[in-house]
């Protein structure tokens, strides 16, 4: 699950999103390697509110107050190639770091 939200847009919520994929770990040596995987990912964002146009004609039409409500659904397919670390902690633990 993940959640997103777009800055500099005014009031807009936050909204629920989900993510699936695949991954695999290759390491060159004991310590150095890579970690690929392709997800699939929802991201988008929730606004309401009103216009606020007052008595106004728009395109031919009155609004005496107009409101919306609306819902941006994106998906994107992502594809990130980490590069991995590993080093042992003790004989039975290891720690990876990866960026």
């Amino acid at each position: 699950m993940n959640v997103s939200k777009i800055t500099n847009y005014g009031v807009v919520d936050m909204k629920r999103g989900y993510q699936f994929g695949v991954g695999i770990d290759y390491y060159f040596t004991d310590s150095w390697g890579i970690q690929p995987s392709l997800m699939i990912i929802s991201k988008g964002l929730k606004d309401k509110g009103d216009t606020c146009v007052g008595d106004r004609e728009v395109y031919g039409f009155y609004y005496p107050n107009a409101f919306y409500n609306w819902t941006i659904n994106r998906m994107y397919i992502e594809m990130p190639v980490m590069l991995a670390y590993r080093f042992n902690v003790s004989n039975t633990m290891k720690l990876i770091l990866n960026g």
